[in-house]
């Protein structure tokens, strides 16, 4: 560093020297003055620094504005659509790390498809491989067969990442595409259920959110954005790109879709589908009870299946069953029309699975399976928590006359 403030006060640098050199009795003399050029050096500006400390050559990184990153970033995320027997039924992000198309998403944006469309701009692909996959850390490496291709860089681990600096997460948070927005990181936390550490920061997430980048002002990826709290404020997780690594040390040379995320999903147990009904079916295994929860679209709560609908309330010992149709149903809990009868065959919904009266700390593991009129399949499974003061559950969005069903992301109390 050059001292330029010396040609022009030279008295008082010489004795604000002095004053150092003296109030410094701690220091060795001989490394201020280690040769008759010392002094010279500093009053022309010549730098003493050691030329070969690696402090010194390590090149300095560009800090990004938002501005920049944000224009960078979100040409490089994608739209994720996952569709069950040509049935659109969720939606999430996903980012390029690769100009060749290879992309990063969570693994619960795909569960259950047996196709996956993905948009880069106003580009459109339906030729999705999957490279690799774990269920556990919820992440999943596709590709679409392209070149030239926007693509952002990962960052070393979660051992970089500081607490307090800022980021910005990347998605397509209720379908609105390539949405932006900043926070910090606000810890770094272990969570049990997936067995990693994550990254918690303020930067907002939503539905349609998961899968998408979470950088730092350096350009890196450091996270995948994957669940958000919802009873508090800007709580919401990423999965660091460790694993993101250590999958990509794994990957294969690629399999469909439907190998990798539709097996083992087709529903079996006590409901029989009657041809034209809309249904959704839960089944669990354990020795609880779990109750098929309805709500409306702005999450008030209507009630449960077996209250709303003539589902029994089924529970053997280790496994149970609830469904629910939707159509006009006798009940005295959802306001009825004159007649008594609640009408659910048109409108949106929102299904959950919950434990009923839990009293201990419980995890299960439920799927709720979407049985359509023509009598195709969507089954989606997830673990649930009863953690008191915490617990963990998941939902279905279903629009009745669409036919549009979204996974909505783990909520958590």
């Amino acid at each position: 560093m050059k001292i330029l403030t010396l040609h022009i006060f030279p008295l008082l640098t010489c004795a604000l020297l002095g004053v150092l050199i003296f109030s410094l009795p701690f220091c060795n003399a001989h490394a201020l003055d280690s040769s008759e050029n010392a002094t010279h050096l500093l009053l022309s500006g010549e730098s003493t620094l050691d030329t070969t400390s690696p402090l010194v050559e390590e090149p300095v990184q560009k800090i990004y504005t938002i501005v920049e990153l944000s224009e960078h970033a979100s040409k490089a995320t994608v739209y994720i659509e996952a569709l069950r027997e040509e049935t659109p039924f969720a939606y999430g992000s996903g980012f390029l790390i690769d100009p060749e198309g290879i992309i990063i998403t969570n693994y619960h944006v795909l569960e259950g498809a047996d196709e996956a469309f993905v948009s880069v701009g106003q580009k459109e692909y339906d030729n999705v491989v999957v490279l690799a996959s774990s269920e556990q850390w919820d992440l999943a490496i596709i590709k679409i067969n392209d070149q030239g291709l926007p693509s952002l860089p990962l960052g070393k681990g979660i051992d970089d990442v500081r607490l307090g600096e800022t980021v910005l997460a990347v998605g397509n948070p209720e379908g609105l595409e390539r949405t932006i927005s900043s926070g910090i990181v606000s810890a770094l936390r272990f969570e049990d259920t997936m067995g990693i550490r994550l990254i918690q920061t303020t930067a907002p997430i939503s539905m349609g959110s998961s899968g998408g980048p979470l950088l730092n002002m350096r350009g890196e990826v450091i996270g995948v954005n994957t669940l958000t709290l919802t009873t508090g404020q800007n709580l919401n997780f990423a999965v660091p790109v460790d694993f993101a690594h250590e999958l990509l040390e794994e990957k294969g040379t690629g399999e469909s879709i439907a190998e990798v995320f539709s097996d083992g999903i087709a529903h079996s147990g006590n409901y029989h589908h009657q041809q034209g009904e809309f249904a959704v079916v839960l089944g669990w295994e354990g020795n609880f009870d779990l109750d098929l929860e309805i709500w409306s679209d702005d999450f008030v709560y209507l009630g449960d299946a077996f209250r709303l609908s003539d589902s029994p309330d089924i529970l053997h010992g280790d496994d149970g069953e609830e469904w629910f149709v939707f159509s006009p149903h006798p009940s005295t809990e959802y306001p009825p029309q004159s007649d008594g009868i609640s009408d659910f065959s048109s409108g949106t919904y929102v299904i959950s699975p919950y434990f009923n009266a839990p009293e201990t700390e419980q995890a299960a593991k439920a799927t709720i399976t979407v049985i359509f009129p023509e009598g195709g399949e969507v089954s989606i499974s997830r673990e649930l928590l009863y953690l008191p003061p915490y617990d963990q559950w998941f939902a279905l969005r279903v629009d009745v006359e669409t036919r549009r069903v979204e996974i909505l992301d783990f909520f958590n109390d």
